[in-house]
C-alpha cells in the first residue's frame, strides 16, 4: 500500500525549530512506500518543489480556513498521483513511518476514516458548536482512503461553507466524512501522548503517533528535545 503523508507545516518561527528536528529524526526513516511532503503558504503560486515540500497561494497562517486551504488543494494536486491512503498530519508529533507502513497493511480501501476521534460539542468555548456535536478525527494525524480524497475535493464546496467561529479544519472534515458522506471514524489508531519526561526505557513503543504534550502548551524546545529522545530510542528498536 502506498501511503501519501502531508505534513500540515508553516514557516512561522516558532514551529521552525520543531521542523527543523522533525526532519532531522522520523523525516529520516521513511519507507519507500510513503511519500512525505510539508504543506506551507505565503506563495503567489500553487507549486511542488518535487521533493518534500508543497506551498500554495494563501497567507502562512494556522487559521482554519488556511489549514483546510493547504490540505484540499494538496488533495486536489496529488490526486493523479500513486498513492492508496493520505495520511495527514501536523508538525509537532513523532511518526515512526515503519509502524504507519505495518498499520495500514490490512484496511479497508474504501470508506477508511481513521484516526483518534473526538466529539466537537457545544459549550462556553464553543458556541457554535451544534448539538449532539460532531465526531471527528483529530487533525494532528488521519487516515483517508483514496475514494474519501476524491470525494473531499469533489464536495469541496460543501467542506468551506462549515467556516464557522472557533471550527478548526478537522472538524470541517469531520462534518463533512461522517454527516454528509455518512462514513464513521475508525478508531484504530495508535497514538500516544507523551511529554520528555514520559520517554523513557518502559514506554510503548509499538506506536505509529506520539502526540508531544510541550506542543499544546507553546514549549517549542520542549516538543524538539522530546523529539531526538524519542527518536533515539526507536532508532534503537531498528
Amino acid at each position: 500500500m502506498n501511503v501519501l503523508h502531508l505534513v500540515l507545516g508553516t514557516k512561522n518561527s516558532h514551529f521552525t525549530p520543531i521542523e527543523n528536528a522533525a526532519k532531522e529524526t522520523w523525516f529520516k526513516n521513511c519507507p519507500s512506500t510513503i511519500k512525505t511532503i510539508f504543506m506551507y503558504g505565503g506563495s503567489p503560486n500553487i507549486f511542488w518543489d518535487g521533493e518534500e515540500s508543497f506551498y500554495v497561494d494563501r497567507p502562512e497562517s494556522h487559521a482554519y480556513n488556511i489549514c483546510l486551504y493547504k490540505t484540499i488543494t494538496a488533495f486536489q494536486w496529488f490526486m493523479e498521483t500513486d498513492f492508496d491512503y493520505v495520511y495527514r498530519t501536523n508538525n509537532s508529533g513523532y511518526f515512526d513511518l515503519n509502524e504507519v507502513e505495518r498499520f495500514i497493511q490490512n484496511k479497508p480501501t474504501e470508506n477508511f476514516y481513521c484516526g483518534n476521534s473526538q466529539i466537537y460539542e457545544r459549550s462556553s468555548n464553543t458556541p457554535t458548536a451544534p448539538y449532539p456535536g460532531i465526531n471527528y478525527a483529530s487533525g494532528a494525524s488521519y487516515f483517508l482512503s483514496r475514494d474519501l480524497v476524491k470525494k473531499v475535493i469533489e464536495n469541496k464546496e460543501v467542506i468551506y461553507s462549515y467556516n464557522l467561529p472557533g471550527w478548526c479544519d478537522d472538524v470541517s472534515m469531520g462534518k463533512l466524512i461522517t454527516e454528509h458522506l455518512k462514513v464513521p471514524v475508525d478508531n484504530s489508531s495508535r497514538r500516544l501522548l507523551v511529554t520528555f519526561d514520559d520517554i523513557n526505557e518502559n514506554m510503548d513503543l509499538s506506536h505509529y503517533h506520539y502526540r508531544i504534550e510541550e506542543s499544546s502548551r507553546g514549549d517549542s524546545n520542549g516538543n524538539v528535545n522530546s523529539l531526538y529522545k524519542l527518536h533515539n530510542m526507536k532508532t534503537n528498536l531498528y
